[in-house]
């Protein structure tokens, strides 16, 4: 399997993604608050809000959430999917956060913009690899991560079910990760910067 290396058309292909998710996005970004859109009413406050400022408040006071007595009588926060306790972009924001001044809604809702990115990119790099055969292979993966990204399913309902989203935008990733795994071809792992 040829692993394309990262080229000039690579760079603006990644550049007009991070353009495109502005544009997209810019209703949720702008700083006019008179003018910013914010999610509508329902489990992105009623759970995800007050289940990352839990974990919030816990992390930054040094101590693991395992047990969250503030919910239905309590119940093992640590143990439940949708709390994404240790969730790697979580504790990222949990951490920049605490940098920043605190947690917020606007902190959990720039995380979930953020895994638009992500996904986008890691289309990008499965539809790469996958016609790197091909000569139009930046146009053809541009276009197809465009498209699985802002094409209906995660601009739909799965922001406001962040758990939802949060595992939906790392499938590209499995299936580049199978697609090489799988090659009968060497991959010059050397040769792919990323």
């Amino acid at each position: 399997m040829r692993v394309p290396m990262l080229k000039r058309d690579d760079v603006i292909a990644v550049v007009l993604m991070v353009l495109l998710w502005l544009v997209f996005f810019w209703r949720v970004l702008t700083p006019d608050a008179n003018s910013r859109l914010v999610p509508a009413e329902g489990d992105f406050y009623g759970q995800f809000v007050t289940f990352s400022a839990y974990q919030f408040d816990r992390f930054t006071n040094g101590e693991i959430p395992l047990w969250n007595p503030y919910n239905n009588g309590g119940f093992p926060f640590i143990a439940d999917t949708q709390s994404a306790a240790f969730y790697p972009p979580r504790l990222l924001a949990i951490a920049i956060a605490s940098l920043s001044g605190g947690w917020s809604v606007t902190s959990l809702l720039l995380e979930g913009l953020f895994h638009f990115l992500i996904s986008a990119m890691g289309w990008y790099a499965f539809l790469r690899v996958l016609t790197a055969h091909h000569p139009l292979t930046v146009y053809a993966a541009f276009a197809g991560s465009i498209v699985a990204t802002y094409g209906g399913f995660l601009t739909g309902y799965p922001l406001l079910q962040l758990a939802i989203l949060e595992s939906a935008v790392w499938l590209p990733f499995v299936l580049l990760a199978i697609t090489v795994a799988t090659s009968v071809q060497k991959v010059n792992w050397t040769a792919i910067i990323f």
